[in-house]
């Protein structure tokens, strides 16, 4: 079994090192990211994006994640363009608790797109908008390969096999960076199996806030060893196993008690794949 350790230019964390100066222009955009995970969608466009390859942001929403990237971008004094997908559209609870608390004004209706653009104006130039489902817009081969691909579209199993059928044979080998945002969230327990069924293609980085956790691509797969690489066809017992490997590999990175809670919550909720029906597993121990 492989053991998996940090990489010692990511075992420093050095995002901490961003500062509130280097985020400001960026706070007029409300996020539902934290500050240390507003802080490494800053740094990864500011250092580690540069030359070949776009940066693609899945789940934008009024795009809080997207004006991070662009300002790291911008700052950088990379011409690099952000492809951002989102339905944009938004509820009336997320608009309470996520923009109006934030200082957005109220306004009418569910479409989140003229909110969207209006807090993007400042980095329009490098932003391109893809509005819709992510599964039916897809990637144009001619926009090139992949340098950067931000991951906060997996909410259900079958959108993680398709979002990594479509996007994930464009990464650049030894160079992409991947984030899955949600890696660590009981409700989305598919993902630890699904990168156990990507370790032939990808190296564990680091992680932030036990929330988000960063892959390099070593290889990229193909759409047909994609096929046969699926979360989706996986059962309970199947999806248990896979999560006790991993937590196996990430011994030591301080993440197994959030495993644990994931195998608490396929266990009480038998069969279920839907987040927002879920059971919720009782608090975190300690690791």
């Amino acid at each position: 079994m492989t053991s998996y350790s940090i990489p010692e230019d990511f075992a420093v964390e050095p995002w901490r090192n961003v500062s509130g100066a280097d985020l400001r222009r960026t706070d007029t955009v409300p996020t539902m990211l934290h500050r240390q995970e507003q802080k490494l969608y800053y740094w990864l466009t500011r250092n580690t994006v540069g030359g070949e390859g776009a940066v693609v942001d899945l789940g934008a929403f009024a795009g809080g994640s997207t004006a991070r990237l662009a300002q790291g971008l911008a700052d950088a004094g990379s011409a690099t363009v952000i492809h951002a997908y989102d339905r944009f559209t938004v509820d009336p609870r997320t608009k309470k608790n996520c923009l109006y608390a934030h200082g957005v004004a109220p306004f009418e209706g569910n479409d989140l797109l003229p909110l969207a653009k209006s807090l993007l104006a400042p980095w329009s130039d490098r932003i391109r908008l893809h509005v819709g489902e992510i599964q039916d817009i897809g990637w144009d081969a001619e926009n090139g390969a992949i340098a950067l691909l931000m991951l906060d579209a997996c909410k259900r199993t079958e959108w993680t096999d398709s979002t990594a059928a479509t996007f994930y044979p464009h990464l650049i080998a030894g160079q992409s960076i991947i984030n899955h945002q949600d890696f660590l969230q009981w409700d989305q327990f598919w993902l630890p199996p699904h990168m156990l069924l990507m370790a032939d293609y990808f190296q564990p980085l680091a992680f932030v806030r036990n929330t988000s956790l960063m892959f390099r691509c070593v290889r990229v797969p193909t759409v047909q060893e994609l096929t046969g690489l699926t979360v989706a066809d996986l059962d309970d017992n199947q999806m248990i196993e896979a999560i006790r490997d991993m937590k196996r590999r990430f011994k030591g990175w301080g993440m197994g008690a959030r495993f644990e809670r994931m195998i608490t919550a396929i266990q009480l909720n038998p069969g279920e794949r839907r987040h927002w029906q879920m059971k919720k597993p009782p608090p975190l121990k300690t690791d």
